[in-house]
């Protein structure tokens, strides 16, 4: 038993010695090991608001020393021949006025740095569709000074341009008790940087109303207009992506069955002064606050039926009056 231990404790300390070597012979030859750091499909995602946009690409660098050196990122067609072969997708080349190749070749004399090309949204949607992946910049990081990964030396940008919209972020129906709260909330954003002064007007579609009529065979109404007070102008200044607008009940709101249906009908943004036409209204978003308010009830506590000529046992005609909705009046057949 004892030679059998003996046996395999030196069969591990072989192999332990074994794989030690083999590490050390490969950071011996990997003095400075230069790598991309996103190798995979990088989409690169933007809004075409007018502006041109910069998409990074990070190096790293590893190994037993700190070396400096050049490296620089080149367009591959290759890489995307074999990534369309390898995932089965049809990808195209990004067109050469989509893009220019502002810092791809630069000194890495740090263990993370970025280079970065400039891409124009507004070209890429003139050839495809909003939030389409369609096309594809194929880049390979080389060097002449510095030794570079192999399994990590491709970086393929992916464009995903979508459209700037201004939208209600709280879509929906929202009941609302006059009884428990008087406010009304709309929440305004937009999904990107937001580097101008967005002004937004808020309407009515009566339109909403009569949809959700239709749907649920009811009959609501227009909230009137003197029973609320509505927010001022909307403003989303440079820096602001939400904000919130508040409209408030008054006391005066009779008894009935309302609906105040919430949209976006205009917006206006600047620059310094400069207008911006690229952002669009979300046409799909809308609020409708659906309000039912009771009126007191009348006291039936003292009423009485005088006559009755027909009335079933099980649904006499004291269920007329008795508050009760699940009761009911029903004559004898």
């Amino acid at each position: 038993m004892k030679k059998i231990y003996s046996i395999l404790v030196t069969i591990v300390f072989l192999i332990l010695t074994a794989s030690c070597n083999e590490n050390f012979e490969i950071a011996d030859k990997a003095d400075s090991l230069v790598s991309v750091a996103i190798n995979t499909l990088n989409i690169q995602k933007s809004f075409n608001v007018g502006e041109s946009y910069q998409a990074e690409l990070w190096v790293q660098r590893g190994g037993l020393s700190d070396m400096s050196g050049k490296v620089k990122f080149m367009i591959d067609p290759n890489l995307l021949d074999s990534l369309n072969r390898e995932d089965r997708t049809n990808y195209q080349m990004l067109p050469e006025n989509c893009y220019e190749l502002s810092n791809i070749e630069f000194l890495l004399n740090k263990n993370e740095m970025c280079g970065y090309i400039t891409y124009h949204p507004e070209k890429i949607v003139e050839l495809s569709d909003y939030d389409q992946i369609q096309y594809v910049l194929p880049l390979r990081l080389v060097s002449n000074e510095l030794n570079i990964n192999p399994e990590r030396c491709v970086s393929l940008l992916a464009f995903q341009v979508s459209e700037p919209i201004v939208q209600i972020t709280n879509s929906g129906i929202f009941n609302i008790d006059p009884l428990q709260t008087s406010q009304m909330d709309v929440h305004i954003s937009v999904p990107f940087t937001n580097k101008w002064d967005i002004e937004c007007d808020l309407t009515h579609d009566q339109s909403l109303i009569e949809q959700y009529n239709s749907n649920n065979k009811v009959n609501f109404t227009l909230l009137p207009s003197e029973s609320y007070t509505a927010p001022d102008k909307i403003s989303l200044p440079e820096g602001v992506n939400e904000t919130t607008a508040s409209y408030q009940l008054k006391d005066n709101l009779l008894p009935g069955n309302y609906i105040l249906p919430i949209t976006i009908g205009s917006i206006e943004a600047t620059q310094n002064g400069t207008p911006n036409n690229s952002l669009v209204i979300d046409k799909e978003s809308s609020t409708l606050f659906r309000i039912v308010k009771e009126g007191k009830k009348i006291d039936k506590s003292k009423w009485e039926i005088i006559a009755c000529n027909s009335e079933a046992a099980a649904n006499p005609v004291k269920n007329l009056i008795d508050d009760d909705e699940t009761t009911f009046w029903h004559c004898r057949l």
